[in-house]
C-alpha cells in the first residue's frame, strides 16, 4: 500500500508482502546511507517484546514501512548485513539489537544520537530535541507506545513510523554538514559507528580472533532461600519496568541468571554490582541505580558512583553543562563533546 502524505508527513509505502519488501529494498542497495528504525511491542503469553515494524527511508523516493509480522525478517539480511549503505538510526544499539533478537547481524549502522552529542548542546537528545532543534518542527511522539502488534495498524501509527524514519535521515546529513564545516566530522564519525557486537548467530562460529567472553561461573548448588525467591520475584518486576521504559527486551536488560546471582549476593552499591557476572560497566551506568532501589539498598549505602561512569539519563536527558568537556554516551562510551555552541 502506497499513502499519499498528509500535509508535513513524508510519503510511504506499506509493505505486507515479501516479494515486493524485497523489491523495494533492492533499489535501496545503492543508496550511500538510509535511515532504519524499528517498532517493538510486549508480547505478554512470551513476556518478550517482539518485532512489529522496519522503517526504512532514503534521499528519495517513500519511506518504506515493512510489516514484521508478514514479511520474514530474512527478508531484510542481505540489507542489513551489508557494509553499505550505512543505516542511520537514532539510539542505534536499540535497533541493533531488535534485529539481533530476529537472527540477523547488521554491519552498518551509525548512531545519529552520538552524533547529535557531538554536534549540539542540548537538554536532551532524543530524536524529538534533535529534530526541534536542527529545522524548528515538534514531532509527535504520542504514538511511540502504541499497539505495534495489532493489525490493521491505523494511519496514523503509520504515518508516525514514516516520519521517524524520515527525520533521523535528515537530522544525519545535517549532522554531518555541520560537523564538516567544524573539521570534526572524521572524529564524531568514528565514535557514532557501532562495531558489530560479539555474538554467534544460529549456531555460526564468530569471527577468527573474536576475543571470547570469560566463561560464567556455575550457579550455587543451594537452592535459593525464600527471602531469596521474593527478592528474585522483585528483580524481575524492576527488569519489566525498565524492559518497557527503554523499549528493550527482557533479556537485555539482566538475564535471570543474573537477577538470581544478585539476589544471593544482595549489593548495596554500584562498586558491589560490578562484581556480578552479566553486569558490566555500561548496564551498571545505566540501570545500577534503580537496581539498587529495587533491592531496598539503604540511602547511606545506595548508588555509590562508580568512577569514569555517569548516569545514562544525565548522558541523554539532562542539561548539558557548559564546563563539562565530556559526556557519557548510552551504552558508556566517552564523548567528544558539544562542538557548537548553543544556538
Amino acid at each position: 500500500m502506497q499513502s499519499p502524505p498528509p500535509r508535513g508527513i513524508p510519503e510511504f509505502r506499506f509493505l505486507t508482502r515479501e516479494d515486493e519488501a524485497r523489491e523495494a529494498l533492492a533499489r535501496f542497495a545503492s543508496e550511500d546511507v538510509v535511515s532504519l528504525d524499528t517498532e517493538t511491542f510486549y508480547d505478554p503469553p512470551t513476556k518478550r517484546w517482539k518485532h512489529g515494524l522496519t522503517q526504512v527511508a532514503a534521499a528519495s523516493g517513500p519511506v518504506l514501512l515493512i510489516d514484521a509480522l508478514s514479511v520474514p525478517a530474512q527478508v531484510l539480511r542481505d540489507f542489513v548485513e551489508a557494509p553499505t549503505p550505512l543505516l542511520a538510526a537514532h539510539n542505534a544499539r536499540y535497533d541493533e539489537g531488535v534485529l539481533q533478537e530476529v537472527g540477523l547481524n547488521p554491519q552498518g549502522f551509525v548512531d545519529t544520537l552520538r552524533l547529535a552529542q557531538d554536534a549540539l548542546w542540548l537538554p536532551s537528545y532524543g530524536l524529538l530535541g534533535v529534530v526541534q532543534e536542527l529545522f524548528g518542527v515538534e514531532l509527535d511522539k504520542s504514538l511511540q507506545k502504541s499497539a505495534w502488534g495489532r493489525r490493521p495498524l491505523s494511519p496514523e501509527q503509520l504515518a508516525y513510523a514514516a516520519a521517524d524514519a524520515y527525520w533521523t535521515l535528515r537530522a544525519y546529513h545535517t549532522l554531518r554538514e555541520r560537523l564538516q564545516l567544524a573539521g570534526h566530522w572524521e572524529r564524531a564519525s568514528k565514535r557514532a559507528s557501532l562495531a558489530p557486537r560479539e555474538r554467534d548467530l544460529l549456531g555460526e562460529k564468530a569471527p577468527p580472533g573474536t576475543k571470547k567472553r570469560k566463561a560464567a561461573p556455575p550457579l550455587p548448588t543451594t537452592p535459593l532461600t525464600e527471602e531469596e525467591l521474593e527478592r528474585v520475584q522483585r528483580l524481575k518486576g524492576w527488569r519489566l519496568e525498565q524492559a518497557k521504559r527503554e523499549r528493550l527486551p527482557a533479556y537485555m536488560v539482566c538475564h535471570d541468571r543474573t537477577l538470581e546471582l544478585i539476589a544471593r549476593a544482595q549489593p548495596t552499591t554500584s562498586e558491589a554490582l560490578l562484581q556480578i557476572h552479566g553486569l558490566g560497566e555500561a548496564k551498571v551506568k545505566r540501570f545500577g541505580a534503580t537496581l539498587l532501589a529495587a533491592l531496598g539498598a539503604p540511602a547511606a549505602g545506595a548508588p555509590t558512583p562508580v568512577p569514569g561512569l555517569a548516569s545514562a539519563e544525565q548522558s541523554a536527558e539532562a542539561p548539558a553543562q557548559a564546563s563539562t568537556p565530556q559526556q557519557t554516551t548510552e551504552d558508556g562510551g566517552a564523548s567528544l563533546g558539544p562542538l557548537f555552541s548553543p544556538r
